[in-house]
């Protein structure tokens, strides 16, 4: 209730006091602290070389486009040379793919042929053995 009567004393006060500056003297410091444009055609000049950028972006853009278009090749697309060398390289992966299978069947066979050799040299060291040593079962 206190800050009220204070707040309203305070208008009371600035509504009761005269007035230091006219409107008038107000309006002229306010305009003097704005920026001076030297002419009014300066800002048309502006906006007409805006318009004209804008505009021949436009006209550029749709030559380009245009221009695209007309050289692309018609009629039925043909297979590209990038599309035959995917198909080639693939067969040569196969192809790869084949020998190597074939070359690891190959030690494989003869892993196991020499495995087989192995197990018989040792096979018949030991009968060799058993034929000599007479608690060999």
């Amino acid at each position: 209730m206190k800050e009220s009567n204070n707040i309203s004393d305070l208008f009371a006060k600035a509504a009761n006091e005269p007035v230091h500056t006219s409107f008038d003297e107000t309006k002229k410091l306010f305009l003097a602290t704005l920026p001076v444009n030297s002419s009014a055609s300066g800002s048309k000049a502006g906006l007409l070389t805006k318009k004209w950028i804008i505009m021949l972006s436009i006209f550029t853009t749709g030559v380009l486009i245009t221009a695209l278009y007309l050289s692309s090749p018609k009629g039925e697309p043909q297979k590209s040379q990038t599309t035959r060398d995917s198909i080639a390289q693939t067969e040569q992966q196969s192809n790869k793919t084949a020998t190597i299978a074939e070359r690891d069947t190959k030690k494989t066979s003869s892993n196991r042929r020499v495995q087989n050799s192995l197990a018989d040299t040792l096979h018949l060291n030991h009968l060799k053995f058993c034929g000599i040593h007479p608690y060999c079962p």
